[in-house]
């Protein structure tokens, strides 16, 4: 037999581009927690919807949640993302105004002091103001 092509691993060990590393490696990405939510910084624009919140008492906002788990997509999975961000908003002003059931999303009326609490929750990607669009086409108010 010829000598082993450059493909060929060794008995110590794989070449890193061997797909049996490659595999290891991305298992390893999708179980270990992200460290992006471990170290999450506040939502971009959230002290401007603060200052609102203050000053208007209340504040209507769309918040993403992010689910966990083997299907973060499920209906269960965001439904639990959703749990777990109304206990952290517990003691804080705030009103359920939409739990979405297929997409992790949830309309939430809150205090300056809620905004804060979901602006350090590990269970939300985004908070958006939920502002009234014009539909497209229609004139505009005068």
């Amino acid at each position: 037999m010829g000598r082993p092509g450059p493909a060929a691993s060794t008995e110590r060990g794989r070449k890193p581009g061997s797909p049996s590393v490659l595999v290891l490696a991305l298992g390893i990405v999708l179980l270990a927690p992200s460290p992006i939510r471990a170290s999450q910084a506040p939502p971009s624009g959230l002290d401007d919807l603060i200052d609102k919140a203050t000053r208007q008492g209340a504040l209507r906002v769309i918040v993403e949640v992010l689910p966990e788990g083997p299907a973060p997509h499920s209906r269960e999975a965001i439904a639990k993302a959703q749990d777990l961000v109304i206990q952290e908003l517990g003691g804080t002003t705030h009103r359920i105004l939409r739990r979405y059931t297929t997409i992790p999303f949830m309309g939430l009326a809150v205090s300056a002091d809620a905004l804060r609490r979901l602006g350090g929750s590990l269970y939300v990607g985004s908070i958006r103001e939920d502002t009234l669009l014009r539909p497209q086409g229609s004139p505009a108010s005068p």
